[in-house]
This record gives C-alpha cells, structure tokens and sequence, in this order.
C-alpha cells in the first residue's frame, strides 16, 4: 500500500488430469468413458484443466483533494474531485480442453460416448468463431468399432475479461452516509467464446455458434448504484 494504492496479484500455472470428468464441456457425453474395457485410452486433461490463469486486482484512492498530491484551488473543485476510488480486476486465462464426438452410438455399445478415427491435424493457425478446428481431420470409425481419437485433445478460448469501477462516499453524519459506484464489466468488450460444436453429426461442427452451450460471453456491461450506508 503506497500513495492510495492497494493490489493483489496472483498466476497460477497448473495440470489436472483424469480418466472422465463428469463435467459438460460442451460434447454430448462428457464423463462418459468410450470403451468401459479400455480406460487408459480415456486418460487425458480434465475437462475443467487452466494451464495458466493470471488475476489483478486494484483500489487506488485518487490523487485529488484537500491533502492529496493534486489539490484543487477552489473549494467548488475540491468537493467535487476529492474522494473518489477507483477499481478493477483483470483476469486472463487459458482456454479448458473438449472432446470431439462422432454423435451417434457407432461402436453399438448404447454408450453414445463414440469419438472418430484421428487422421489429420486437427488444429488450425487462426482458429475463430466459424472454424474453431478442423473438421476433415476426424473420420467416423467402421459400424462397431472405437475411434482412435484421444479425449480432450483440443482447447476452447480462454478468458480475458477487465472490469473497473468508480466510487466516491458522501458522508452525511458521522454514521450515515451515501456510495455512488460506477461499474463497467468487460471494460474492452472482449469477446469470450464458449466452446464449438464437438459432434461430427452436427452441420455446425468446429464452429462456436448461438445455440445451446456455445457462443460467447456477455458483452460489455455498465452500470450506476447508490447506497445508502447507515
């Protein structure tokens, strides 16, 4: 803490792995093992894997004021600039793993956990919402057999969000007083991306699109509060 300012910081580099989650990805049989006889082929990144995730967060006291570095030199000008705080939080993270899925029981297990032959590369050098990855690199196996494909072999967007925020008290006793807060959410208007269609049986499939569990996050978002404190 120095001149107003507070922070907190913190990066967290890590690597979860397990043989099935359990948790929607965004695939149609997330947690559910391929083949029930062979669960060192489900062995992979947990769904829920962040390689790495950075977050800052700030108060900073604003230099202006009766005392502070910048002094007003009307009284007018100081109740109006002096007391006011600004804050933030920016967080920035890597994307979490998916599965691609054929979309159909083709092993004839009644599993519908079915994923394709891998033979191609299935990443691509600028992957966006209408080509998240390559879809020509997956094959649907022969009826009654398992893909070769591994699971969670690819990564959804990441996140980068910033959010900030405004605020000034306005004492009115020594008990009482009023907050008026000023917030902005994803101050950039970043698009955040959830994952692509991961189902070969989709037209959509390796595109992020607005149906149910893709798309993108909230957009930019402002908002105005007062509080009253007693």
């Amino acid at each position: 803490f120095a001149s107003g300012l507070s922070f907190l910081s913190s990066y967290a580099w890590s690597k979860s792995i397990d043989d099935g989650s359990g948790i929607s990805t965004g695939s149609d049989s997330s947690g559910v093992a391929q083949n029930a006889r062979n669960l060192r082929a489900e062995r992979a990144a947990s769904d829920y894997d962040v390689a790495h995730r950075w977050v800052l967060s700030y108060v900073y006291d604003l230099p202006f004021g009766k005392g502070k570095r910048i002094a007003p030199s009307s009284k007018v000008a100081d109740i109006l600039v002096s007391g006011w705080q600004m804050t933030g939080i920016l967080t920035m993270q890597t994307g979490r793993p998916f599965t691609v899925t054929v979309g159909r029981d083709q092993s004839a297990t009644g599993g519908n956990a079915d994923r394709p032959n891998l033979v191609g590369d299935p990443k691509v050098s600028d992957p966006g919402p209408d080509r998240w990855f390559n879809p020509a690199a997956f094959a649907v196996p022969a009826a009654g057999a398992f893909g070769n494909a591994g699971r969670n072999i690819l990564r959804g967007d990441g996140l980068h969000n910033f959010d900030v925020g405004v605020s000034r008290f306005f004492r009115v006793t020594e008990r009482q007083s009023f907050q008026f807060r000023g917030e902005v959410f994803n101050l950039t208007n970043h698009p955040n991306f959830f994952f692509p269609t991961a189902s070969l049986a989709s037209s959509a499939v390796g595109a992020i699109t607005r149906a149910a569990n893709t798309g993108a996050g909230a957009q930019r978002q402002i908002q105005f509060a007062l509080k009253y404190i007693f």
